[in-house]
């Protein structure tokens, strides 16, 4: 976690292992100022779900699908506008990426189509 010195502005790394809910004291470097640092109640989780993405060049496509797949996200995957509109609509994905120059619909379009629908994706 990286907190900031109230007083002299510093930035802080601070390994979250050594954090806790009621919160840490941490004497600043610089200054000398005492900081209580607390663990965020909150965690953020990323988002789960459904990815489509589509590109002409199927070793783009490949790329992106692993790097998300990786990351724990379903991918769907296509090479045209038409292919991608038809899945976005079966699948309903929460994101999507989408090449520019697609060919038989271009992205842009595509975008625009998709807004349009009563499901939104």
């Amino acid at each position: 976690m990286i907190v900031g010195c109230p007083k002299c502005k510093i930035k802080l790394k601070i390994a979250d292992e050594k954090l806790t809910p009621e919160g840490v004291r941490f004497k600043c470097p610089k200054c000398s100022a005492v900081l209580l640092v607390k663990k965020p109640a909150v965690q953020i989780k990323p988002l789960e779900g459904k990815v489509i993405v589509a590109h002409e060049d199927p070793a783009v496509v490949e790329k992106i699908s692993s790097f998300l797949i990786q990351r724990g996200y379903t991918v769907i995957t296509s090479q045209d506008g038409i292919d991608t509109m038809i899945k976005a609509i079966k699948e309903l994905p929460f994101l999507a990426l989408l090449d520019v120059a697609l060919p038989k619909i271009y992205g842009f379009e595509l975008c625009k189509r998709l807004k349009e629908r009563p499901e939104k994706i």
